[in-house]
């Protein structure tokens, strides 16, 4: 059986680690214990937290892009003209 590394399970390491790899890390954990193979329901949720990491990177995405086209829409508009003829009373066509 191989021991368990405490470095793996310690609340700092913990919080740097996605959900699906602290699953990982949990079914290690149990086979090294000598659980055997991870049951059907763990399988099922490691393919259900993948499904939502996958969505919540593609909303992330998302949200920066939208966060772009605002910046783009709030940035004053460009005032610049070409000359194209000056006209009588100070005016002219731009």
């Amino acid at each position: 059986m191989r021991p368990r590394s405490e470095s793996l399970w310690e609340p700092e390491r913990l919080e740097e680690v996605s959900a699906v790899q602290m699953l990982d890390l949990l079914a290690q954990d149990l086979a090294a214990r000598g659980a055997g193979a991870p049951a059907p329901a763990m399988m099922i949720l490691r393919r259900r937290l993948v499904e939502m990491e996958e969505v919540q990177d593609q909303a992330r995405t998302a949200v920066e892009q939208l966060t772009e086209a605002v910046e783009k829409l709030r940035a004053p508009a460009l005032r610049l003209g070409t000359l194209l003829q000056r006209l009588a009373k100070g005016r002219a066509l731009v």
